[in-house]
């Protein structure tokens, strides 16, 4: 089968463009869109979600990219469905990437959240709890499509409801293969490709069918890379939730071979994180055996 052609992603709310301001996050525009920042969310298909551009203040997102000039003591997550780098540990994020994050987290902004998703009560825990991270994919890394864990790593009744991505890509162009893309729940059709181009932030709920990734293997040139951070909400249930690992799915036009190796690999990261939240393995633990795989997959 072949790869058919992708569905363009049209902007949803592009904010001014702002070059001087005292806020981290435009507040006062986002709130002004929210009637149809609420309607895009709710209308979205294949699944909820909506799009912003300009959503920083433009020096904060700019003080950003100063995190991804030495990544080489990042973490390098390397097995047969990704390849990439993330900073995860927040006692080495700057003072301003720190209060980025918290401006995220603030009261402020989830509320904002709240209108526009029509979920109550979201929450956000410790960053590296939760698997808030810079992220960093350089020439030939991908990550395949996907749903993500549904609970939290420690807070065992906490469900995740939503990510936020907000992209920190200058002159980024779709024929470097890094669109994110949305599929729909069976997995036979991409619907929507967007370019994760500079200081755009995409909202999505979080669902055992929200399948997204960027599968391609990045053709962009050796001195740029795919650069984004991320952040997950949640909300507090009366009974623990069930642990739901990443779940990886092969395209309907990828070969047999590819298919039967992702969903192998994808068994066993599963594997990997129930003992990770059984506190068995620690992160970096399962990551070299899950390296060692990729490699005789690939041999």
């Amino acid at each position: 089968m072949e790869e058919p052609r992708m569905t363009p992603f049209e902007t949803q709310v592009q904010l001014p463009d702002p070059q001087i301001g005292s806020s981290i996050i435009n507040f006062s525009f986002l709130n002004s869109q929210k009637e149809k920042l609420l309607s895009d969310f709710n209308q979205k298909r294949p699944f909820h979600y909506v799009v912003i551009d300009n959503f920083l203040n433009k020096p904060c997102a700019e003080n950003l990219l100063k995190e991804f000039e030495d990544t080489s003591e990042w973490s390098h997550y390397c097995h047969y469905n990704e390849e990439k780098k993330a900073l995860i540990d927040q006692n080495k994020y700057s003072k301003s990437t720190l209060e980025v994050f918290e401006s995220l987290k603030s009261t402020a902004f989830i509320d904002f959240l709240q209108h526009i998703t029509k979920i109550n009560n979201l929450l956000t825990g410790e960053l590296e709890e939760e698997g808030a991270n810079l992220t960093e994919v350089k020439e030939g890394g991908f990550l395949n499509i996907h749903s993500d864990f549904q609970s939290h790593s420690t807070k065992k009744n906490w469900k995740r409801e939503l990510n936020l991505l907000l992209y920190l890509n200058h002159n980024w162009k779709s024929e470097y293969n890094g669109d994110l893309e949305f599929w729909n729940k069976n997995m036979t059709e991409c619907k929507v490709t967007t370019v994760p181009i500079f200081n755009r932030c995409v909202i999505f709920k979080t669902e055992a069918h929200t399948f997204h990734g960027h599968p391609k293997p990045l053709t962009c040139p050796k001195d740029m890379s795919r650069k984004s951070l991320i952040l997950y909400y949640f909300t507090k249930k009366d009974k623990n939730i069930q642990a739901r690992p990443t779940d990886y799915r092969a395209r309907p036009y990828d070969s047999t071979r590819k298919k039967i190796l992702i969903r192998l690999d994808s068994f066993l990261v599963k594997s990997f994180t129930y003992l990770k939240r059984a506190k068995i393995l620690s992160d970096m633990r399962a990551g070299a055996p899950l390296k060692l795989i990729n490699k005789i997959f690939k041999g």
